[in-house]
């Protein structure tokens, strides 16, 4: 019979972590949460009533999506299987927005799709990055669509996430409550189910 390891064996190496790169530029107000696409090298950053996407292979400024939250947005979640780019976003205002951006070589399928939805995002045809990775300023916010506004909470919402499908949200509140939302169509979505047993913040 085998004996237990020591406790010498189950001692975790220690590990160094040091910061790759920092996003460039900052944002000048308190960044909530940061969100990598799933398949994608972009990023999602809440700061302000924007949400800010960044590349990780350049580490810069791509596009800055702003307009539909009268409050400071807390949380993103990209959407996986879609067509389009779409980011979900959660604010203080109580409300859930969804946006999206048209991808031209994006349909969900195999490697070969990824890359080329990446190599299109990434391009000064996609969020607007230029050769030199600064933003082209006339076109950083037209590159996105408000898609729809998802209003029921009662306070702020502090989370969201997607299905792995894609076709259901979840978003809970301040309000002690969690929704989920289906995607009955395209940009028209309704609440599946509300769920209000908790007794704090979820």
């Amino acid at each position: 019979m085998a004996s237990p390891p020591s406790p010498a064996d189950l001692t975790l190496k220690s590990e160094r972590l040091s910061p790759l790169a920092t996003l460039t530029p900052p944002s000048l107000t308190r960044a909530w949460s940061t969100t990598p696409h799933p398949t994608l090298p972009i990023v999602a950053t809440a700061t302000g009533t924007t949400c800010r996407i960044y590349s990780l292979t350049s580490f810069t400024l791509l596009s800055t999506i702003t307009g539909g939250h009268k409050k400071a947005i807390r949380a993103c979640a990209w959407k996986p299987n879609s067509a389009t780019t779409t980011v979900a976003t959660a604010s203080f205002d109580a409300s859930v927005g969804i946006w999206s951006k048209s991808n031209s070589g994006a349909d969900g399928g195999d490697d070969d799709d990824d890359d080329a939805a990446a190599d299109a995002l990434l391009s000064d045809g996609g969020f607007g990055e230029t050769q030199s990775g600064t933003v082209a300023d006339d076109h950083a916010d037209e590159q996105w669509h408000f898609a729809i506004v998802l209003d029921g909470h009662e306070s702020e919402v502090k989370s969201l996430a997607w299905s792995a499908g894609g076709n259901l949200l979840a978003t809970c509140s301040r309000d002690k409550s969690v929704w989920v939302w289906e995607e009955v169509a395209e940009e028209d979505y309704e609440t599946v189910a509300v769920m209000q047993e908790h007794e704090g913040d979820v």
